[in-house]
């Protein structure tokens, strides 16, 4: 009788053991679930702004002006596209978006209403003030006129 009764004893612990293992699995994929719902989340947004970046590209001759103009102002700025995309007030990230409309205007053929578009989805005044402020800046600041006259020649060569 006492043999049965440890028996029992044992097949209930070992199936609270099972059970209690049971439950930290499934924790774990719960916790698991979150993370790949969140990675899932994180590559869908990738591919939409890299799906936004190619549809923004307009094709002439093989390449287009813009992505050259926009890669060389990146470069003259010492900083990369997302951060001139950025939605920010940041002083510097709003000189560099001001000098990067500013170029696309004097560079291309582009209204104000496309390059407002190619920029981050900008109002044809808003990029009228842009353009306006880098020339005052350039009136002002005789670094940043001899900087961006040596671009501008760079680039028309």
């Amino acid at each position: 009788m006492i043999n049965v009764f440890k028996q029992e004893q044992l097949k209930k612990s070992d199936s609270d053991k099972i059970y209690r293992q049971g439950q930290k699995i499934r924790t774990l994929n719960l916790k698991n679930m979150g993370l790949e719902n969140k990675v899932k989340r994180l590559s869908d947004e990738v591919e939409r702004l890299q799906s936004l970046l190619r549809s923004r590209a307009v094709e002439i001759n093989g390449s287009s002006d813009k992505d050259v103009v926009t890669a060389a102002v990146a470069d003259l700025l010492c900083t990369d596209v997302p951060t001139l995309l950025l939605k920010r007030r940041h002083n510097s990230v709003v000189l560099n978006r001001q000098s990067w409309q500013h170029a696309l205007r004097t560079l291309t053929d582009m209204s104000l209403q496309e390059i407002g578009m190619f920029t981050g989805g900008y109002d044809h005044t808003t990029i009228m003030s842009s353009i306006r402020a880098v020339d005052d800046r350039m009136d002002t600041n005789s670094r940043y006129r001899i900087k961006m006259e040596s671009f501008y020649k760079k680039m028309t060569k």
